[in-house]
């Protein structure tokens, strides 16, 4: 069971509604049903178990701001919120029935186009609050992609998606290359499940990201049809398994308001009957369409394996796509 909560700003009024849902999630499928709404006003918050902490967070130009972010309960769902500067941002966290931590049924930062490090902080309280309830600072939350990219904002917390997702190299990529992640991802494919487990959040707390001391090299570069594409091989999250992914990395492409063609491939980490290590291919995923060439992809495996001392790769599945003559 997940909440997802939307906020509603009434602009007449100080009220502010927060509206929950209900998701229930069965063999990947997401369901809503509306629960209770609770009504916050800025002047008569009137709140059980208030608590109060000081933070710091950062203006536009650097400068130390000190703020407090509220902790109060919501029925079973726990609610954190600040203002900074007359901006709203807050938090809400939920319980879980399965015993894999706490939900992050949603968090929203008004004042993230003025201030840093807003969001950061509220996400600590999160993760606090599963640590103080046993949980050992693990949470969920249902990210769904968009203007401002909680896909990324999310992995750089050490948040990761489950095990195979492609979405985990095309994230990465977006992350080191600072490029919106809704110029790679699809709109059909924005929405996912992030986790983040207990070794992650310590490290979150500790002021540490864990994607940085994964794998991620650029192995191959060449022009396909007058566009440049980078190949890199990227190290997952989970043990043993590594992508190939492809890009289009032209500045002009990547700068204007266009899509990304990307080709990802999910490398699992083998020991052959030669007791050698070697690289299979378990999936294969290619989006807008990158215009690439077989040899293009066999030669970015090639270097790979060259360089990480790896057996030949069975390249048969490679073989089987269709590509562009």
């Amino acid at each position: 069971m997940l909440n997802i909560a939307n906020y509603f700003n009434n602009n007449s009024s100080l009220t502010r509604n927060i509206n929950f849902l209900r998701v229930q999630q069965n063999n990947n499928v997401f369901s809503p049903n509306f629960g209770n709404t609770h009504q916050l006003d800025n002047d008569t918050l009137e709140l059980s178990s208030k608590k109060t902490k000081k933070v710091t967070i950062k203006d536009k130009s650097g400068n130390n701001i000190e703020i407090d972010i509220q902790r109060a309960n919501l029925d079973d769902d726990i609610l954190y919120r600040t203002l900074v500067e007359g901006k709203r941002a807050y938090a809400v966290v939920s319980p879980g029935n399965d015993g894999n931590g706490l939900y992050l049924s949603h968090l929203y930062n008004y004042a993230k186009d003025t201030h840093r490090g807003v969001g950061t902080e509220l996400l600590k309280c999160a993760v606090e609050e599963s640590q103080n309830r046993g949980y050992k600072g693990k949470l969920n939350v249902y990210a769904a992609n968009g203007k401002y990219s909680p896909f990324a904002f999310y992995y750089k917390n050490n948040f990761i998606f489950r095990k195979g997702d492609r979405r985990d190299a095309i994230v990465q990529y977006a992350v080191r290359h600072n490029i919106p992640v809704c110029k790679l991802i699809p709109e059909y494919d924005s929405q996912a499940m992030m986790y983040l487990d207990e070794k992650s959040a310590n490290k979150f707390l500790e002021g540490n990201r864990s994607y940085k001391e994964r794998t991620f090299e650029e192995v191959l570069k060449k022009s396909v049809n007058g566009n440049d594409y980078s190949a890199n091989f990227i190290q997952s999250p989970y043990e043993n398994q590594y992508y190939l992914l492809i890009a289009k990395s032209n500045e002009k492409i990547i700068n204007k308001n266009q899509h990304i063609p990307t080709f990802v491939m999910t490398l699992n980490e083998k020991t052959n009957e030669n007791g050698k290590k070697c690289l299979e291919i378990s999936a294969i995923n290619n989006y807008w369409d990158c215009e690439l060439k077989q040899n293009f992809i066999i030669e970015a495996l090639s270097k790979i394996e060259q360089e990480k001392g790896y057996e030949k790769t069975d390249t048969k599945k490679i073989e089987k796509l269709k590509f562009d003559d």
